[in-house]
């Protein structure tokens, strides 16, 4: 008898714990981050944060700080600049390697493109006012 009600608090105790463990991945998911040294691609809303100015990208919960690899190309380079100036806002899609650095989550760009679209650029400037604007 004494087996059973061993047999019956192990499975009592250990589906409470599945339970709680449940709960706990429920009301805390996971962020969305890769382990730091990463290659991969990240989606989200591409900003500018102050203080000092940096360019983001938020992706859920996790915001990215941004900084254009060495070897990217320029247009890459100008595109993570003009973020960072708040000139360009929206959702991309950033494939580089993550790092943390002054409990910060970084990526080193080496691609950026519109999310769903051809590589990003910055819009076009507004054309020039015509002298007939009296």
């Amino acid at each position: 008898m004494k087996a059973l009600y061993a047999v019956a608090l192990v499975a009592v105790l250990g589906f409470t714990s599945n339970a709680m463990a449940e709960e706990n991945h429920r009301a805390n998911p996971a962020p969305a981050t890769q382990p730091a040294g990463k290659e991969g691609d990240w989606t989200g809303d591409a900003s500018r944060v102050t203080e000092p100015t940096f360019a983001t990208l938020k992706v859920g919960d996790v915001t990215y700080y941004l900084k254009a690899n060495e070897k990217a190309s320029n247009d890459v380079k100008q595109l993570v600049e003009k973020i960072r100036k708040g000139e360009v806002t929206g959702k991309y899609t950033v494939h580089g390697v993550n790092y943390e650095d002054g409990g910060k989550q970084w990526i080193r760009v080496g691609k950026i493109v519109a999310a769903g679209g051809d590589a990003a650029v910055a819009p076009p400037a507004p054309p020039a006012p015509s002298g007939d604007h009296k």
